[in-house]
């Protein structure tokens, strides 16, 4: 990628993009990498995120459950950002395989948004990282759902580096403490190529929680 192509979050950009052969969600897009335009200046993080809770707020869809239940048939979604309810805890549970296979590299390799990744960036974590969480359907039993984001495994890497075996704890006073008691907490999630049925939280965005007097 071009060095005046590389944004930053919360940039606005324009791509061109492609439906991908073999995968059939409707949200699924492949980036046409050298099309990439940077159309604004990062989102400001003054008044508490106003300006990017305003834009993430518009994104807003169905709870987890109705997500489940939708995602059920042809068609159905298969992205979507919600806000739980409450969340429980964070579970750290080993990978029952530490390293990639080949054929999980090669597909890293395929689907990488950025072309040429570093390898340490295609380290498999071997952990999974897990949240129990409620969401708002009136009538939800819990969800637990696996989480991918990038920054979490970025995290885990560095807690690691500087903690070495006592890593969970600094780890889980980010994801876990923080996430519960600082911050309004969302996940984006989304289903697993070629299984149409699991779904996985693939990103967390949070922001600092606004006082309800402020929105008076």
């Amino acid at each position: 990628m071009d060095r005046d192509q590389r944004f930053r979050k919360y940039q606005w950009i324009d791509v061109e993009v492609n439906r991908p052969r073999q995968d059939t969600r409707p949200e699924s897009f492949t980036p046409n990498l050298d099309s990439i335009s940077i159309e604004s200046e990062v989102l400001s993080s003054g008044h508490n995120w106003a300006a990017r809770k305003e834009f993430v707020s518009q994104m807003i869809g169905p709870n987890m459950c109705e997500l489940r239940q939708l995602g059920s048939v042809p068609g159905g979604p298969s992205l979507g950002l919600i806000k739980p309810k409450n969340i429980q805890r964070v579970s750290i549970t080993p990978e029952d395989n530490p390293e990639w296979s080949s054929e999980e590299f090669a597909k890293l390799r395929q689907y990488s948004l950025f072309g040429e990744t570093p390898k340490n960036e295609l380290e498999k974590i071997p952990y999974k990282f897990t949240y129990h969480f409620h969401c708002e359907d009136d009538h939800c039993g819990g969800h637990s759902m696996m989480c991918s984001d990038w920054e979490m495994a970025a995290l885990y890497r560095r807690t690691r580096r500087e903690y070495g075996e006592n890593w969970q704890q600094p780890f889980l006073d980010k994801y876990q403490t923080r996430m519960i008691n600082d911050f309004d907490t969302y996940f984006y999630v989304g289903t697993v190529s070629g299984h149409w049925n699991t779904w996985i939280i693939v990103g967390v965005w949070r922001a600092p929680k606004t006082d309800q007097l402020q929105l008076l």
